[in-house]
């Protein structure tokens, strides 16, 4: 790793970690990034991080590592606005994002100097099916929705993202290189919590750039899915919200069944008070539509169990975030018009 006190030598990537209330994983995501193995001399790098007005432990932990670069922002604005700050203030001109719950393999840059391009994502994060009943969950819903592309170690080394494929393929920010001045030019103009930055910065790259993305499984990481608690059902309603912002314009049927979910609460709700035996009947239809989506969404007969355990928490904090999202999205249409 590059030595803080040079500040004579220009590192090959900057490493970039926004981190918001992360005390559980930051230290062992910033000791697999600190210990990586390099393939040849010169090939320094630094790391940045960029604490998001965290409340916990994470300050701390950060300030026990040597040699890294700590941005405290004073107060939390959002995953968007952390990481436009950690890449400002890179040295290099190329960066490495990854989430603090990313453990990095020991050969990660190594296998990043090796590929040579950019953007470059890794496309092994150590996908553990059974390791917990939610990562069995969104292993299952991953490969439902980018279906054939997902696991991508179960059909080839090498995924080129472009646009004819951009809606099925896998993609996120979660683990990426990519050049810093690219990075900067295709951040979107709203840079508000609500905003689905991710998507919308690789939409811009490959279809207003008109550059491909590549997806390498020799690079490797792990993610560390959250399983559960306050942080897991913030994190879930988050991931609503932004889902909301992208694809409920782009994609009407999202739109659509949406609204289908809120008139059949609004018909159970009416039911159960002037029907109850309708809405014993509409109870008992929903049970049954319920296990037909566990059957559906399981490969095996062992994954009956976690997903039927799983999905109705799942399904309701995301719709929860869903629903918030529309009224933002609502909320930013009308200020529009008012001003």
């Amino acid at each position: 790793m590059l030595d803080q006190d040079n500040k004579s030598r220009k590192p090959a990537v900057s490493v970039v970690i926004p981190v918001y209330n992360e005390e559980d994983t930051i230290g062992e995501c910033l000791g697999a990034m600190a210990n990586q193995e390099q393939n040849r001399v010169g090939e320094d790098y630094e790391i940045i991080v960029v604490n998001d007005g965290s409340t916990d432990r994470t300050r701390s932990i950060t300030e026990g590592f040597t040699g890294i670069r700590l941005i405290n922002l004073p107060q939390n604005s959002g995953r968007i606005v952390a990481r436009r700050i950690g890449v400002e203030a890179a040295r290099s001109d190329t960066v490495l994002l990854i989430d603090s719950r990313v453990m990095a393999a020991p050969t990660l840059l190594a296998s990043f100097f090796r590929v040579g391009y950019t953007p470059l994502m890794a496309g092994d994060l150590g996908e553990n099916k059974y390791r917990s009943r939610y990562d069995t969950l969104f292993f299952l819903l991953r490969r439902i929705y980018y279906r054939p592309y997902y696991p991508q170690t179960s059909y080839g080394r090498e995924f080129w993202l472009t646009p004819e494929n951009f809606e099925r393929g896998p993609k996120g920010t979660t683990c990426l290189f990519i050049e810093k001045d690219l990075f900067l030019s295709v951040l979107p103009e709203d840079q508000g919590k609500t905003v689905n930055d991710d998507t919308r910065l690789l939409e811009r790259v490959v279809k207003q750039k008109g550059i491909r993305i590549l997806r390498r499984t020799d690079l490797k990481a792990s993610y560390q899915q959250r399983t559960g608690g306050s942080a897991y059902r913030k994190w879930l309603v988050e991931r609503g919200v932004r889902f909301a912002d992208y694809y409920l314009s782009r994609k009407p049927v999202y739109l659509f069944l949406l609204l289908c979910s809120y008139l059949s609460v609004a018909l159970f709700l009416a039911a159960l008070v002037l029907f109850p035996l309708v809405a014993a009947g509409m109870l008992i239809l929903a049970a049954i539509s319920y296990l037909f989506a566990v059957f559906a969404i399981s490969e095996e007969k062992r994954d009956w169990l976690p997903v039927s355990v799983t999905l109705v928490n799942v399904a309701f904090l995301f719709w929860i975030g869903v629903s918030l999202g529309l009224l933002c999205k609502l909320g930013s249409r009308w200020k529009r018009q008012m001003q």
